[in-house]
């Protein structure tokens, strides 16, 4: 959506919104500001995506992963700038915390396979096929270990979480670059039963599991549902879920929990308050 902090609230006023989520498009030191900002204009900053960078980030550097297999410290590190972003964002009134467990390196890159989806060479016989099979295969050999590293990571964060009376939310990932992926979300709310956790349910990223041949069941989906701390409005088409609340193929889910609408930067009012409607109508 709009490009900078101001750009951005004035935006979210605008067109009605009741408050602001914070992706990692921002880092820790400006979100004080920003908060402020956006309490000026009467917008609660709702939720912040964590971890968040401490400073912006080179070209060449990431953000460390919880669900790093290979690497405690990194691991470690992750929790840390976790713990830093809940503490900071709680002091300006935020209560729901994405987690973002980052990414999985397979011997197959995801580019590769979206090359190939673009080309529609994934059905069986065409060669993409092969590559997303051997893609698959490597996620299920790493999941037990990815499973371990997601557990740890959860395991430190839920006293922070406790501490500061906030709640987190699993990203359920949309491909198996992701983790975790919608099954393993599940079970580890059952490993965590009680603790301030949930999900972000994202119709969007589920339909691009469907997209890719691996449908998300309705049973699993509908327990994703129910976990929900937070709703991922965002629409999909494809393989990409970050359009605009009803300018894809995804339906509007009911809106039992607060929802966060993303779309690209040049989204207007008008857009964006076609999209809170889309969800001010459900019943």
């Amino acid at each position: 959506m709009a490009s900078g902090p101001t750009a951005l609230v004035r935006l979210a006023s605008d067109a009605g919104c009741s408050g602001l989520a914070i992706d990692g498009g921002c880092v820790l030191g400006l979100l004080p500001l920003v908060a402020a900002e956006s309490l000026r204009a009467g917008l609660p900053v709702v939720s912040v995506r964590a971890p968040m960078p401490e400073m912006k980030l080179g070209a060449d550097k990431r953000l460390p992963y919880l669900a790093s297999v290979d690497d405690g410290d990194e691991r470690l590190a992750a929790v840390r700038l976790v713990t830093a972003t809940i503490e900071a964002a709680h002091h300006v009134g935020s209560t729901i915390f994405p987690l973002a467990f980052g990414r999985v390196t397979l011997a197959v890159p995801e580019p590769l396979v979206r090359a190939h989806f673009a080309r529609r060479e994934l059905d069986e016989g065409e060669p993409g096929a092969a590559a997303l099979a051997a893609a698959v295969s490597h996620r299920k050999t790493l999941a037990p270990a990815l499973m371990d590293a997601c557990r740890v990571s959860i395991e430190r964060l839920v006293r922070v979480a406790e501490r500061n009376g906030v709640r987190m939310a699993i990203f359920p990932a949309a491909t198996p670059w992701g983790a975790p992926g919608p099954r393993e979300t599940l079970e580890l709310l059952r490993e965590f039963a009680g603790a301030p956790l949930g999900t972000v349910y994202s119709p969007a990223r589920l339909a691009v599991m469907g997209a890719l041949g691996m449908p998300v069941t309705d049973d699993r989906q509908e327990a994703l549902r129910k976990a929900a701390v937070i709703i991922d409005g965002s629409d999909a088409v494809g393989l990409d879920h970050s359009l605009l609340a009803g300018t894809g193929e995804v339906s509007s889910p009911a809106a039992d929990a607060p929802v966060v609408l993303t779309g690209p930067t040049d989204t207007s009012a008008d857009a964006l308050r076609e999209a809170i409607d889309l969800f001010s109508r459900q019943p």
